[in-house]
Parts: structure tokens; sequence; C-alpha cells
């Protein structure tokens, strides 16, 4: 937590300093470094408050039949800031007919992490494509990027509790490391599974599967 709040402390000085001085010039830059860090504080704190309750279990789900494309434009409208800052080009190919049986307000905490992690390693200008595969009792949706990558060395400890994974983003994106663990918890506790698979230089997809209906 100390990072985000000391550049919070930083920049806000900065910009109070620039203010006395009547100097206006660099203070679109402190405020969208402002901005920039806020975001970033709040995901950590989400990330850390939802990682304090799977470890005493407090995780409880409440699943019922919804649409899976009102969660998903609902998630992307919490990331829009995020996805222009870096010029990504986002397409959703998901039928809006499509229902899943799962607990609304857990799926979207699993798809800002999955989002935000595909935001972080994506290059400017890059893209990410959000997509379902429809079998028989569940749907597979996957985020897919054409980022950085993770090389296979490190697949391994990308759900794995107390280890995670974490590495600079394209733009130097810091991280905790939680997120992808968390997201991986969520998906288990609502009855699915979640996979990867990466290429260095070439991108990522992270997929998970859900129940379609009820048992």
């Amino acid at each position: 937590m100390r990072g985000p709040f000391n550049s919070l402390i930083r920049f806000s000085s900065l910009l109070n300093d620039e203010i006395k001085d009547d100097n206006y010039k660099n203070v679109p830059l402190y405020t969208k470094q402002l901005l920039n860090t806020s975001n970033k504080a709040f995901e950590l704190v989400e990330n850390l408050l939802n990682w304090s309750r799977t470890q005493i279990d407090q995780i409880v789900v409440h699943p019922s039949s919804i649409l899976l494309i009102n969660i998903v434009n609902d998630t992307l409208d919490i990331m829009l800031p995020k996805v222009d800052d870096k010029q990504i080009t986002i397409t959703v190919n998901i039928d809006s007919k499509i229902k899943v049986f799962t607990d609304p307000d857990v799926l979207t905490v699993i798809l800002r992490n999955l989002l935000s992690n595909a935001i972080k390693f994506t290059f400017k200008g890059g893209k990410i494509e959000i997509g379902t595969i429809e079998e028989k009792d569940y749907c597979v949706v996957f985020v897919k990027d054409n980022g950085k990558g993770i090389g296979h060395e490190s697949i391994d400890s990308i759900f794995t509790k107390n280890k995670g994974y974490t590495s600079s983003g394209t733009e130097n994106e810091t991280g905790s490391g939680l997120g992808l663990y968390i997201a991986a918890d969520f998906i288990k506790k609502l009855g699915g599974k979640i996979w990867v698979e990466s290429e260095l230089e070439k991108g990522s997809t992270f997929s998970f599967s859900i129940p379609k209906k009820q048992g």
C-alpha cells in the first residue's frame, strides 16, 4: 500500500506548490498522475479486501440466471479510462442471448481482474478480445490480448497461493500479483475452472468456465 500512497502524497504536494506559485503549466500532468495513482490504489485495496475475505472464507455466492453480455459491458465501463489511456481496441464477441448461472458481483470481480491484467500487459495501440465458447453445460469466457505474454516458467505460479505472478506492464505498470489468484479462487467458488495459454511477445489468452444452469 505504501507505493501508491507515497505517489499520491508526492503529486498532491507538487500540485499544491504549482497552484501557490500561480504556475499551471504542469497541472494537467499532475492531475493525470493523481488519477492514475488513485485508480491503482483503489484496485489494490479492492484486491486486498477480496483476498482477506477468501482467507477467512467469507465469500458467499448468490447465483442466478443472468445475461453474460450485461456483466461484460458494465465491467468494460469501469475499465474505459485505462483502455483509453493506452489507446487499446477492445472487441466483444458475445451473443447477447447467452445466459449463465452465476453471482453477478463475483463475476464482475473476476472480469475486472482479468481485463486489468490484459490492459497492463498490452502495448499502446494493442488489441484485446473478449469472447465465449459455448459447451453443453458450461460457457467458456476468454480474455485474449496481443501483449507481452508470459514465459512458460512463470505460468505455473500465476494461480498459486502466496506466489502469484508479478511483472511490470508495457508502460511500467506495477501490481501485487493478487488479481489473478483472486480470480482463480472466485471462479472455483462459482463452480468453474480457469486456465491460460501464452507466448512471449505474442500475447495471452485467459479462459474460464462457468455453469449455464443450476446444478
